[in-house]
């Protein structure tokens, strides 16, 4: 009598077990761009702070400092391609009224609203997200007055 073998039974179940873990791998892969993609908006908010808190403190007077910390903020945001739903750039510079040869610093707030709605299927993540950072440059202590 010849015995037939039978062939393996688990032909097939490494389709099946893909298929299974398929969306789980997706969701996985959305998340990890949805996260790398906050990193990089709290990076070039931070790089535009930074720059804006710069570009206002190397001016003579408040009134010019407050206007170049916005271009500068909005310059850095556009060469780190970076599109900001909203943006709000905040330059103090109160302390522009500090007597020259006082210690005195400009403060830079930039927030910048990211949309996330591209990266679709994120679960755990919002379709918006807010990074909000800030810089100081200190003001030049004996800056001459125009």
């Amino acid at each position: 009598m010849v015995r037939l073998r039978r062939g393996n039974r688990q032909v097939g179940s490494a389709t099946v077990e893909l298929a299974l873990l398929m969306p789980i791998i997706m969701t996985s892969v959305l998340f990890v761009i949805g996260v790398a993609r906050i990193m990089l908006a709290a990076h070039a908010v931070q790089w535009a702070a930074v720059d804006a808190a710069r570009a206002a403190s190397i001016a003579r007077e408040a009134g010019g400092a407050a206007e170049g910390g916005d271009r500068a903020a909005e310059a850095a945001l556009s060469t780190q391609n970076l599109h900001c739903v909203e943006t709000a750039v905040e330059v103090d510079v109160s302390q522009f009224a500090v007597p020259v040869g006082q210690r005195a610093q400009v403060v830079v707030t930039v927030t910048c609203l990211v949309d996330l709605g591209d990266v679709s299927g994120l679960t755990g993540l919002p379709g918006r997200f807010e990074v909000t950072k800030t810089a100081r440059s200190p003001i030049d202590s004996y800056r001459e007055r125009e």
